[in-house]
């Protein structure tokens, strides 16, 4: 299926205009932000502005900023001779661990970024970038890529001298797919935007089903942070927590889940470029691949048309979709459930609540009711892999069957003190330890024990006892002579035996001996209540 071109303007319009630099907490807050979508020219100058590259630059060097890749993304847009000195640094000197997704990607971005500044005219810039494509490494083909945003003669010529390498095609191919974009960039007209899904009126998930989603997916061999199974079933869970709660007045809690369907598996080969995708034919390369609906790669600047840093790119309607690794679980569960909402046939909404909102702003957890019924009832052209799961019924609280503790029964809270699965509000009896006893009778209330059993019949089941009340044999209250006395009457004795008393046999092993005489010592002189 085709892809649609979206952008992010609809985001810009419910941010404020800078009227110089933003300020620093302003450029913080705008820096960390998460543009689903990628990074533009309209949204760099109208959320930062060029004043602001000298303290992007302080960021860029940081250790303790988390959105390095961001920074980048900006200063592609922003940046000048400035930034060529200090984008270099970033390559020879990182200053965080590129274990870390986001610092990996910042990495792999700094060849398109300084692509994008030689092209505004900067001479350092494009001498950088023409060493890159010179050297071995992975930031060879990033680099090559790079070189289609620099527009010079000098650029085309190396992207046509590489093109002609017979010694290596991968490398070949992806300058020719440079050429093309470089081609493309220079005839490009404005962007084209599509018009958000209008909000819909508040009303509660009417399926009578419950609809799941498997969700295959793979790794390309070249990224640095994979995604592992347990890494996405948390994801996948999150993403169904913030679908199936209704967090206000348009937002269905909506009777669906997302599930993982079976293990990763691995696409594509080291140095290959295609795990930075910079072009349309890495984009149809990659998205034409079988075998898995999710493909993790590490960096995205391409999705239908020319981007920075975008972090998610979707068939709409379709069955595939290229996504990017990130170190927060709730953002990646938003890009997760986002893309994939355009796999179903879902476009943005307007509503920056929204799961399909165009941005992460720390608030997407909306899903209205035409939202909810693409989940229940998938474009055709999805493939979407959907099966039965359970009830849906509207017991007049927030939360969806799919992840309702209580589904026939209202419980907000969702308490759940025995952490059973099963909330308070329609538990038979109060059962704090969850072994089957109700709490008002139980012999140890916070310790299992479904037998009950109670050695010394004091009433206190032997789960909960301790040492002391074990050993008070007497039952007077201390643990003293007169119960030593009554383990040193049945000392050696064992089971069968005349002489054998339960009541000193404390550790239960059928006989008395000295491991019932180090329990007593433990308590000796204590009170045992």
């Amino acid at each position: 299926m085709p892809l649609r071109r979206y952008a992010l303007l609809a985001l810009l319009g419910l941010m404020p205009l800078p009227i110089a630099a933003a300020s620093d907490d302003r450029l913080r807050e705008v820096a960390t932000a998460t543009y689903l979508h990628g990074m533009t020219r309209e949204i760099a100058e109208q959320l930062a502005g060029r004043e602001s590259v000298p303290a992007l630059l302080a960021l860029l060097r940081d250790p303790t900023f988390p959105r390095r890749d961001n920074v980048v993304a900006f200063l592609a847009y922003l940046g000048g001779s400035e930034s060529t000195g200090a984008l270099q640094r970033l390559l020879d000197d990182p200053p965080a661990s590129l274990d870390v997704a986001e610092e990996a990607r910042a990495r792999f971005l700094v060849p398109h970024a300084l692509g994008r500044i030689a092209g505004r005219g900067d001479r350092s810039a494009l001498e950088l970038l023409l060493r890159l494509t010179e050297r071995d490494g992975p930031l060879r083909a990033a680099a090559v890529a790079g070189l289609a945003y620099a527009g010079s003669l000098e650029a085309r010529r190396r992207l046509a001298a590489l093109a002609r390498d017979p010694d290596d095609p991968a490398l070949a191919s992806i300058a020719k797919d440079a050429v093309v974009l470089m081609d493309q960039l220079a005839t490009a007209g404005s962007s084209v935007t599509v018009p958000a899904v209008p909000a819909v009126p508040a009303s509660a998930d009417p399926a009578s089903r419950s609809q799941g989603h498997s969700i295959s997916f793979a790794n390309h061999a070249a990224v640095a942070s994979p995604m592992t199974t347990t890494r996405l079933e948390d994801v996948l869970a999150e993403a169904t927590q913030r679908a199936a709660r209704s967090n206000y007045g348009e937002d269905v809690a909506c009777c669906t889940e997302l599930t993982r369907s079976g293990l990763a598996v691995t696409f594509g080969s080291a140095g290959d470029g295609l795990d930075t995708i910079d072009s349309a034919a890495e984009l149809s390369s990659v998205l034409s691949l079988s075998g898995a609906r999710a493909r993790i790669v590490t960096a995205i600047n391409y999705c239908a048309g020319s981007g920075t840093n975008i972090i998610g790119c979707a068939t709409t309607p379709g069955d595939a979709m290229i996504l990017v690794r990130l170190s927060s679980l709730s953002t990646e569960a938003i890009l997760w459930i986002h893309e994939y909402g355009h796999n179903l046939g879902l476009d943005h909404s307007s509503d920056n609540r929204d799961l399909m909102f165009g941005s992460d702003n720390g608030n997407n957890n909306g899903m209205q009711a035409a939202a909810c019924q693409a989940f229940h009832t998938p474009s055709g052209g999805s493939s979407a892999s959907v099966y039965d799961a359970g009830t849906c019924t509207d017991d007049g609280d927030t939360f969806a069957d799919p992840i309702d503790n209580c589904p026939l029964v209202s419980n907000d809270g969702q308490a759940d003190d025995n952490g059973n699965g099963i909330g308070n509000a329609c538990e038979g009896c109060p059962d704090a330890d969850a072994d089957g006893v109700c709490s008002d009778v139980d012999n140890c209330p916070a310790t299992s024990n479904a037998t009950q059993s109670d050695f010394d019949a004091d009433g206190f089941g032997d789960a909960c006892e301790t040492g002391a009340l074990l050993a008070d044999l007497d039952l007077s209250g201390l643990v003293d002579g007169v119960d030593l006395a009554a383990l040193g009457r049945a000392f050696g004795a064992v089971t069968g035996d005349g002489r054998y008393d339960t009541r000193v046999d404390l550790d239960r092993d059928g006989q008395v001996d000295g491991g019932d005489l180090a329990a007593l010592a433990a308590g000796f002189g204590k009170a045992s209540f």
